[in-house]
């Protein structure tokens, strides 16, 4: 009888946490999306690898101002990076609506009413189509309705095929983007989001000031030049090479450390050569990780697709 109490109070919590509503904001909020590229390389032999290079950011901000667009009144979307409104939002028993600029349609971007079983029908922003609004259906499977605890709340979480609808946040593949892993040679991300000067969402990478998801359009805050890192082949099946443009760079007390997309650290064990390090990955599984260097006490990131 009290394992069967047991598991009706986990059951119980689970649903509870679940039914614990997390408003979308409306004021003092900022989002940023990355956009990354696969760039191909060649050496002077003819070989060839990849490389994960940064090359869009956009930044996305609400500070409370309300806007009337028919009879329904929405928050205004500042592009918070660049200047000039993106859009407005709105919220609705655990939908949000979005409504782009120069229109007046309103488009249904996220439903967190939504059970395992269900067909989610979505918006959203292709990057590869120049932000041109698209429509998304996915089919949930069984386990794929959680709660996650950011921040010291509990929010409902939604796996989406590959990227997480995450309540009061957002897209773990970016405000207003897709929400599945592509095929193309990119990556999307959102790569912070804060409310009130906290951050409650941050990739691994990130660097962030003040407590809040404002920019300076640049990671970290090294002191070598990033660029003269290289990891390749990127994405790899079982190892990637690290070497430095500068060999005096391995006289300094260099650490390397691995991490996956959630945060947590995963172990590797690297083997110095001659030109900088070699990283098996073969006791990895496939997805996305961040190599984190540390080279005295400056530190850069470089993502590697575990293929």
């Amino acid at each position: 009888m009290r394992n069967l109490f047991l598991i009706v109070t986990l059951a119980f919590n689970i649903n509870y946490s679940w039914s614990q509503y997390v408003e979308w904001p409306d004021s003092s909020a900022s989002w940023v999306n990355i956009h990354y590229s696969y760039v191909q390389n060649f050496d002077i032999w003819g070989n060839s690898w990849y490389t994960v290079e940064q090359d869009d950011i956009v930044g996305f901000c609400v500070n409370g101002e309300d806007t009337l667009i028919g009879t329904e009144t929405y928050t205004k979307v500042d592009t918070c990076l660049t200047g000039g409104y993106k859009g407005a939002l709105r919220s609705e028993n655990r939908i949000v609506y979005y409504v782009p600029k120069d229109s007046s349609q309103e488009y249904l971007i996220y439903n967190f009413n939504v059970l395992p079983g269900d067909t989610v029908n979505f918006y959203y922003e292709d990057f590869y189509a120049n932000y041109s609004l698209q429509s998304g259906q996915h089919v949930l499977q069984p386990g794929s309705v959680d709660s996650s605890l950011f921040q010291g709340k509990w929010r409902k979480t939604i796996d989406m095929g590959g990227s997480r609808w995450i309540e009061g946040i957002g897209n773990s593949y970016g405000l207003f983007l897709e929400h599945w892993d592509n095929v193309s040679m990119y990556l999307v991300e959102l790569n912070c989001m804060s409310l009130n000067d906290t951050v409650h969402f941050i990739n691994h990478d990130t660097t962030y000031i003040a407590g809040n998801c404002q920019y300076d359009l640049g990671f970290g805050k090294s002191t070598f030049n990033e660029t003269k890192i290289l990891v390749f082949p990127n994405p790899a099946h079982d190892l990637v090479n690290l070497t430095f443009e500068s060999p005096n760079i391995l006289t300094n007390q260099v650490i390397l450390r691995m991490f996956d997309i959630q945060g947590n650290q995963v172990t590797i064990e690297a083997s110095q050569t001659n030109e900088g390090y070699t990283v098996p990955l073969d006791d990895l599984e496939q997805g996305l990780y961040f190599l984190d260097i540390q080279i005295e006490d400056s530190h850069v990131s470089k993502k590697i697709t575990k293929l």
